[in-house]
């Protein structure tokens, strides 16, 4: 009954304003629209029997008994109506790539879709075990997922331990190099005080011995010159004795020999020996900046003695370190 009272072509409801019934030649009806659509394209046809209808849609009757019947029939409330049609029910549903339900008259517009029919419980089985397999391969994917989550955690982990372990194993190597060094250090600056020391008293000496001798030279020359600004005022013979004096004490001062200057301090050698170990230390430097990274990896021991024969050390750690055991 109720396909007798909507359009066999738009499956739209037939009223007295829209979609007015309108009776074809051979009896059958169908809608206003679909009338006036057809006429445009072509002569009218029946969508049941094909018969033609030379008329026009104004020309066509209208379908009274239909519309008398529609104006008494109460509006009927449809469960689950199809989007397109409202008048009918859904009874397929379009799974891809609509996803929505549909009625029989929208067939033709999803038959190439992935569709079900809802009321056939063996297609709504099969469709619920396909969705349960996919259920159980995502519930797998997020399994994985999972995994893989925990894998970085435990990596993370590992990787915040080595590098606490690498800083711990540079702090410890470092503060035995710079207690090495340390010690080097006061072992240098002694040996220069004490070279140093030696050769200060032996200048000092030095210089006493020629302050007063430098003192009785200055001493006697102002002697000789207070002569000679004063030989003017003395007679002849006065004269003569004062410059014989001054002759003699004179000779007597060239015949002592004033000792030659020689160089009692001699740094050369300590300099040299100071160079010599700050480029040893220089090497020993460059040697840890270069090998300070790779040897806390490698080496997994966490008890190190600073025996550079070590056999848990790595190959870079006992090269510094022998460098500086050769240093000392």
């Amino acid at each position: 009954m109720d396909d007798c009272l909507s359009c066999p072509i738009c499956f739209e409801p037939y009223s007295s304003n829209a979609n007015i019934p309108l009776i074809l030649i051979c009896g059958h009806t169908l809608c206003s629209k679909c009338a006036e659509t057809i006429y445009r394209t072509t002569q009218l046809i029946c969508p049941q029997d094909r018969v033609y209808d030379y008329h026009s849609p104004d020309q066509l009757p209208r379908n009274i008994t239909l519309l008398q019947i529609l104006d008494h029939k109460p509006i009927k409330r449809i469960n689950n109506p199809c989007q397109l049609h409202q008048t009918k029910k859904v009874k397929f549903y379009c799974i891809s790539p609509c996803n929505i339900g549909f009625c029989s008259g929208c067939v033709i517009t999803h038959q190439h879709h992935t569709w079900i029919d809802i009321f056939s419980a063996e297609a709504n089985a099969s469709f619920q075990r396909h969705i349960e397999d996919l259920f159980i391969k995502y519930r797998e994917k997020a399994d994985y997922a999972k995994y893989v989550k925990n894998n970085y955690e435990n990596q993370l982990n590992i990787a915040l331990a080595d590098r606490e372990y690498c800083e711990n194993s540079i702090r410890r190597d470092f503060e035995i190099i710079r207690s090495v060094l340390q010690d080097k250090e006061k072992e240098l600056i002694n040996e220069v005080k004490s070279s140093a020391f030696n050769a200060e008293m032996s200048i000092e000496g030095k210089i006493i011995e020629f302050d007063e001798v430098c003192k009785e030279k200055d001493r006697k020359l102002r002697i000789i010159e207070n002569v000679f600004r004063e030989l003017n005022q003395y007679s002849e013979v006065e004269k003569m004795q004062k410059l014989t004096e001054i002759q003699l004490l004179l000779a007597n001062e060239m015949s002592i020999e004033i000792p030659e200057y020689v160089e009692i301090a001699n740094f050369s050698n300590i300099k040299a020996n100071v160079i010599k170990n700050s480029k040893e230390i220089e090497k020993i430097s460059l040697s840890i900046k270069a090998s300070q990274k790779k040897s806390c990896f490698e080496n997994g021991d966490d008890k190190q003695s600073f025996n550079p024969s070590n056999e848990n050390l790595s190959l870079p750690q006992k090269r510094v370190k022998s460098e500086v055991y050769e240093l000392t």
